[in-house]
């Protein structure tokens, strides 16, 4: 097999490789290879032998993918296992749920800023796409996380759109790159003054990380203790790790910290703004659906500002919670998967044998698309979630992932969805009404390394009422 198989269709076809894949497995069965180097298992039994956590086995990941993306000093994309567990190691406590409830009050305030933008529009009945709305929120939640403020993005008239562009133009180029290497090879060799020029947007990224990275060294001049960092709720993620002593100092560096934030900054806002309009557009664009949440909803959160409920007391709402699991299911967050190896032991699946080192993919759009376990899977149903439902379908709601490299900001983020969805479907929260939006706006077509839909879509549009 060739790799130009895969490249027509990731990159002419716009990342429809994930269809192919699928039909490969319809017509060959529950492993294929995909291409040269790489298996791709359709199989839930063997979604928790591959993304086993660190005690089992341990996990490489192939290289290509941090040196193309410019991160090789993140977690996320850190190749070897010893690496990537010592820098996940490091954050853990921070993205604890215990830690991530001390911050739940500035998650709030964020929150509840939104709220208040968008009753201000009511008197101009101006459209907003949501898109741009939930990045400037989630945007603003992560400046906090990194560097103690928020980047202010909530306060601009319109969320400041040419952020959310920034971010979705780039999803978009990650899979050229990695099929076209040499792109990111001539780019790098562009100095930054004529890349702003080429493209003005990077100018606001280049702000948004010199923030950052001042922040950073400020953290490291301070040298605070880990007990004083942790008895301040609004403290950053770097006062955290560098304190932490168990992190060689090459790994405090300044330039490895800033990869850190830069991965927080794509992976945690672009994904939950995707996740919050796919779940919004269904609610919005199902009457039924919006007045039991609201009604489930209506006691609750009665009174926000003499009690806004904290995600423990939301996440038993049977209905909101089925409303967030849903759209979290039919977001699937990561869509190209990143290919796991294990370089000490074999796999042994079913008469097959996986030698040591294959890079294995399992997509998470396999997990949640399952025919036999979510009937109508490209339905937004939640019902579904509701009574005594098929314990499979929690064993193949993966979201986040499972295993050692899953998404060590899941906390982060169910606190998030939680907290925004129930405000702003709340009974006096701003009437959103859908404007010239339907499911094409939506729905994921385009199968990047973050989902999107079609490139020319109008987004989640709606009018303040």
């Amino acid at each position: 097999m060739t790799g130009l198989y895969e490249l027509w269709y990731d990159v002419v076809k716009q990342g429809q490789y994930v269809h192919v894949i699928e039909q490969m497995h319809i017509q060959y069965g529950p492993i294929v290879r995909i291409n040269p180097n790489e298996l791709s298992v359709r199989d839930a039994q063997f979604f928790d032998k591959l993304h086993s956590d660190s005690t089992k086995k341990r996990t490489h990941i192939p290289s290509l993918f941090s040196r193309i993306l410019g991160l090789s000093g993140s977690m996320v994309f850190a190749p070897s296992h010893e690496i990537h567990r010592g820098r996940r190691k490091a954050v853990e406590p921070f993205f604890s749920r215990h830690n991530i409830e001390r911050i739940e009050p500035m998650i709030v305030e964020q929150a509840l800023l939104l709220d208040k933008r968008l009753n201000e529009m009511k008197i101009s009945k101006r459209v907003v796409r949501l898109e741009h709305a939930f990045f400037a929120f989630a945007s603003d939640v992560v400046g906090r996380v990194c560097c103690e403020i928020p980047s202010n993005f909530l306060q601009d008239k319109d969320f400041f759109p040419q952020w959310y562009s920034l971010f979705e133009r780039g999803a978009r180029q990650i899979l050229p790159a990695m099929h076209l290497p040499l792109i990111s090879v001539i780019l790098k060799l562009i100095p930054q003054t004529v890349a702003l020029k080429l493209y003005p947007l990077g100018a606001t990224f280049t702000m948004y990380m010199t923030a950052v990275t001042s922040h950073i060294i400020h953290a490291k001049n301070q040298d605070l203790s880990a007990a004083s960092v942790l008895a301040n709720p609004r403290s950053s993620i770097f006062r955290y790790i560098v304190c932490e002593k168990t992190l060689p100092k090459a790994e405090q560096s300044v330039d490895r910290l800033s990869h850190e934030a830069a991965t927080l900054l794509g992976a945690g806002a672009l994904t939950l703004a995707r996740s919050l309009s796919m779940t919004f557009y269904h609610i919005l664009a199902n009457p039924t659906i919006r007045e039991k949440l609201a009604a489930e909803l209506a006691q609750p959160l009665a009174d926000i500002h003499a009690h806004m409920p904290r995600r423990s007391e939301l996440e038993r709402l049977p209905y909101l919670r089925a409303c967030v699991r849903e759209g979290l299911r039919l977001s699937y967050l990561q869509l190209q998967a990143v290919p796991h190896c294990s370089p000490d032991v074999e796999f042994q699946y079913h008469q097959y044998t996986i030698p040591k080192a294959t890079p294995i993919r399992m997509s998470i759009y396999f997990m949640h698309t399952d025919l036999e376990i979510f009937p109508a899977p490209f339905e937004f149903l939640p019902e579904r979630w509701l009574g005594k439902y098929n314990p499979q379908m929690d064993r193949q709601f993966v979201p986040f992932s499972k295993g050692s490299r899953n998404c060590v900001g899941f906390n982060l983020a169910w606190a998030e969805l939680y907290i925004l969805t129930a405000l702003l479907f709340r009974p006096e929260a701003p009437t959103m009404q859908l404007f010239n939006t339907d499911a094409s706006d939506i729905r994921v077509r385009d199968h990047c390394f973050i989902p999107l839909p079609k490139s020319d879509s109008r987004g989640v549009r709606v009018t303040i009422e």
